[in-house]
């Protein structure tokens, strides 16, 4: 079910529902799962730090990315 808009929906929701909440939302994924970073990028995620684990959560590809992005401000 690739390329059929379902991830982008439900990034969108967990977005909306996280700015609501929050200034900023977090996010991790190992680092061969290219097509997650990419869709995470078009809301601005950028990252801040690259390991081989956070916390509990270990990568298959060894390395893992902790990205972030501030919510957008209305001008």
């Amino acid at each position: 079910m690739r390329r059929h808009g379902i991830a982008r929906a439900l990034t969108q929701a967990r977005l909306d529902w996280s700015w609501e909440r929050a200034d900023s939302a977090w996010y991790i994924v190992d680092l061969s799962n290219r097509a997650s970073i990419e869709l995470h990028c078009q809301w601005g995620f950028a990252e801040v730090a690259r390991a081989e684990k956070f916390h509990t959560t270990s990568f298959t590809g060894g390395v893992g990315l902790l990205l972030q992005a501030k919510q957008p401000t209305e001008d």
